[in-house]
């Protein structure tokens, strides 16, 4: 084998290095956008059912306050009788 030979055979393999080196980088960089695509995805199905769950507990709250409402008026109504019924006894 001469030099020249030599020289050519390190030329080719630098190039296809070079060519492996940038398939393999841009395999890399595709597999680090996929992932952070992912973990955004992943994030934002997280920020909606955290939402979700905000809304169910409101809406929750609102139905417990409903029925202490409904309880209290109860409540009055029943107390309201009564003092009627002792008035009336009363009287």
């Amino acid at each position: 084998m001469n030099d020249a030979e030599v020289e050519r055979s390190k030329r080719d393999f630098e190039l296809k290095k070079a060519t492996y080196d940038t398939e393999v980088e841009m395999a890399r960089a595709e597999a680090e956008m996929a992932f952070k695509l992912q973990e955004s995805k992943v994030k934002q199905r997280i920020k909606e059912e955290a939402m979700t769950v905000d809304v169910i507990e409101r809406m929750k709250l609102i139905e417990v306050q409903e029925q202490e409402v409904a309880r209290r008026e109860c409540e009055l109504e029943s107390k309201a009788g009564i003092d009627a019924m002792s008035h009336a006894l009363w009287l």
